[in-house]
């Protein structure tokens, strides 16, 4: 641990050398050393910048970020801590994170940061699961979508939002069946809901080998085409009713 302080001290004092200038603070430098890719002396310096404006959330965004490009997942667990203490809302940091990663093209490097905020910090682990959800929604990552959506709905399971994000997912991973049990779940929570009757007709449309699947694409075609007509609904509505 005594080797260790001294490495870190001798790295912030070699980077104050070298990334500084006369006035320059310490956010300036450790952005110095960052856009250079020294993550090792990134890291460092931005420990000291984060000392001297621990308000700016942006900080621990770049922070994290430099200590993830090293593979230090305790850094990143400090800066995590530090930007609570320092009363940075957990939204500013996440945010800031995600933007730097990003901006990387890391952005693997944002999903494996909220997974270990959701190992160790427990009492976040609604608020980093509605997160997780937002960036598999973003990666299509339909596995994902309906493993998160679901742990959303165990608390709101009316939610008509998370709702929506699961049938979707549940038709793009292919499990029709539960989809349309979902969409159907929706209309009865919200009957006007444009997107659940415009799916659902689509999908019978594609379906119609049968009565029953024309009249219930029909049926939801007119529904979705009273809330909101389009001449594509329309023409499809025409042709199955011929």
């Amino acid at each position: 641990m005594k080797r260790l302080c001294i490495i870190i001290a001798a790295l912030m004092c070699a980077a104050s050398l070298i990334y500084g200038k006369s006035g320059a603070s310490y956010a300036d430098k450790a952005r110095r050393a960052f856009d250079q890719q020294e993550w090792a002396t990134a890291s460092a310096m931005y420990t000291l910048a984060i000392d001297q404006e621990p308000g700016r959330g942006d900080l621990y965004g770049y922070a994290i970020a430099a200590a993830a490009m090293k593979q230090d997942t305790i850094s990143q667990l400090q800066f995590f801590d530090q930007s609570i203490n320092n009363h940075v809302s957990f939204d500013s940091t996440f945010a800031a994170v995600k933007r730097v990663s990003f901006s990387l093209a890391h952005d693997s490097m944002y999903e494996q940061f909220m997974l270990m905020v959701q190992r160790n910090y427990s009492w976040l682990g609604r608020a980093v699961d509605a997160y997780l959800l937002n960036y598999y929604v973003y990666r299509h990552n339909a596995p994902a979508i309906i493993r998160y959506s679901r742990q959303m709905l165990a608390g709101l399971p009316d939610d008509v939002r998370y709702l929506a994000i699961l049938a979707d997912a549940q038709m793009q991973d292919s499990q029709t069946a539960e989809a349309v049990a979902t969409y159907n779940r929706i209309i009865e929570l919200d009957p006007d809901n444009y997107n659940a009757h415009l799916t659902l007709g689509n999908y019978f449309a594609l379906a119609a080998d049968d009565a029953d699947s024309r009249q219930q694409a029909v049926t939801h075609l007119k529904k979705a085409n009273a809330l909101r007509q389009t001449p594509h609904t329309t023409a499809l509505i025409n042709s199955l009713e011929r």
